[in-house]
């Protein structure tokens, strides 16, 4: 089943500047869907306390009329660092800072990896799942976030650990 948030956001039809709009935003979204999987390396970035890390990528494409973000190939490792600390229970986020992206994803694939959803509106997405211990990953499957070309704000997927002293490094993709 998957799953779409969306708003009502008025009256259709594209108007010529809308297609001008586009014309100038795909380069540089295009640059964007170019870049952003290297610059979102599976790899985590050097941490000297135990911490959550979101692998994958989020990667930006565009038609003349919609901007579509799209994460994927990705899950939540833990690294301990030696400490001994387990995550708690986590907390998977899919957020949209504005109304002009749609979220759409994939919820036998969420549950199926383990995750429970909590709740849903247009913006916020919140799953759950059980802790993780040093080392272990859990897969967190595709999200895409769907706009208008010329949509503004940032989308993201975040994972937070109930520890409190464990910090996370999420996946965002700001839109300007």
């Amino acid at each position: 089943m998957t799953v779409q948030n969306a708003q009502d956001h008025g009256k259709g039809g594209i108007s010529r500047r809308a297609v001008m709009t586009a014309g100038a935003w795909s380069v540089p979204v295009v640059a964007v869907a170019v870049a952003a999987p290297m610059a979102a390396a599976s790899v985590p970035p050097p941490v000297n306390q135990p911490s959550t890390f979101v692998s994958g990528s989020i990667t930006a494409s565009s038609t003349p009329t919609t901007r579509v973000a799209t994460y994927g190939g990705g899950a939540v490792t833990y690294y301990d660092l030696g400490s001994g600390l387990d995550t708690g229970a986590l907390t998977v986020e899919l957020s949209s800072t504005t109304a002009a992206f749609v979220l759409s994803y994939d919820l036998a694939a969420f549950q199926s990896a383990g995750w429970v959803l909590v709740s849903s509106d247009p913006q916020l997405v919140i799953f759950t799942g059980g802790a993780l211990t040093g080392g272990a990953s859990r897969t967190v499957p595709p999200v895409t976030f769907t706009g208008a070309n010329g949509a503004r704000g940032t989308v993201g997927v975040d994972v937070y650990a109930a520890n409190p002293d464990i910090p996370s490094v999420p996946q965002v993709a700001v839109y300007r």
